[in-house]
């Protein structure tokens, strides 16, 4: 590589370096750091919150879709069961289980290795709380991460019991 290769390449590296350094993440704000640790509890407490909420409301709308095809004379009771466990055992349904157990695994362990955080803190003496932040950051990002694909699971159900609806004749007002 010739000097003048060399030159550019740095050049480049530090405009790189200059704009990163321009675009501050929230964490790098000390008041947002220390804000952020203090609400992080009910960070995780609005995100479960939301989770119990979108739940209920999919276990109701498949309950209230069962019954409708069990009322109309499509399915009996147990025929209706039957499908919906068959329909939690169909491939592309479980294997998001499996990606939901490992994002809640990855949650559980972001979330464990705060306490871990004070170690590397002095690191950073200027912003105490910065190292934290982020990880905390992450742990929530690991959790969103579950919901977002529960909901993604929550739809396929009710798709396919849509579409096992309508084949019996049965069908809804959306």
């Amino acid at each position: 590589m010739n000097l003048h290769a060399v030159t550019v390449a740095l050049t480049l590296a530090a405009g790189t370096a200059a704009h990163a350094a321009a675009i501050q993440a929230p964490c790098d704000d000390p008041s947002y750091a220390l804000d952020f640790k203090v609400r992080y509890p009910g960070e995780i407490d609005k995100i479960w919150l939301e989770e119990q909420k979108q739940r209920e409301a999919w276990n109701a709308r498949a309950a209230a879709i069962s019954q409708q095809m069990v009322t109309s004379g499509a399915a009996t009771a147990r025929a209706q069961s039957t499908f919906r466990l068959n329909l939690a055992r169909r491939p592309d349904i479980a294997a998001l289980d499996g990606q939901i157990a490992k994002a809640a695994a990855d949650f559980s362990e972001r979330n464990v290795a705060l306490q871990g955080v004070a170690l590397i803190s002095p690191l950073d003496p200027m912003r105490p709380n910065r190292a934290w932040c982020v990880s905390a950051s992450s742990a929530l990002d690991a959790l969103r991460a579950k919901l977002a694909i529960e909901i993604q699971q929550w739809q396929l159900v009710d798709q396919a019991l849509l579409a096992n609806a309508a084949s019996q004749g049965v069908h809804f007002a959306e």
